[in-house]
């Protein structure tokens, strides 16, 4: 099955994000992007939903206007959501990208995000 280009192109983006990384914490078929030790981004092999980082109070009128699934599948508490790869755009889904990967990188101690931004 050939994946959209939209597809691929969020997957580069996540991989772009200053240190970030590819792992499989979670076992086969679950692609996670890490920055540090902690998880911005989980997509599972062929899906659409991306699940992402989200501040629960500041997010939760957003979420509701914006195309979302809902809880995300994999991290099923406050903070994560599932958004729909097609049906959300371009803008809205690498600011959502990177309001994960900024939210991930707040969360390590301070020589990690030094590390990280010398590397960048």
């Amino acid at each position: 099955m050939t994946q959209s280009m939209m597809h691929d192109d969020t997957i580069a983006y996540c991989d772009g994000l200053p240190g970030a990384r590819r792992d499989n914490p979670f076992g086969a078929g679950l692609t996670c992007w890490m920055v540090g030790s902690r998880a911005f981004a989980l997509l599972a092999d062929g899906g659409e939903a991306l699940s992402l980082r989200a501040d629960g109070a500041e997010s939760a009128a957003e979420r509701l206007r914006a195309a979302y699934t809902g809880m995300a599948p994999f991290l099923p508490h406050d903070g994560w959501i599932a958004v729909e790869i097609s049906s959300t755009s371009e803008d809205v889904l690498k600011r959502r990208i990177r309001d994960s990967h900024d939210r991930a990188l707040q969360e390590l101690p301070d020589t990690e995000r030094a590390r990280i931004a010398a590397a960048d």
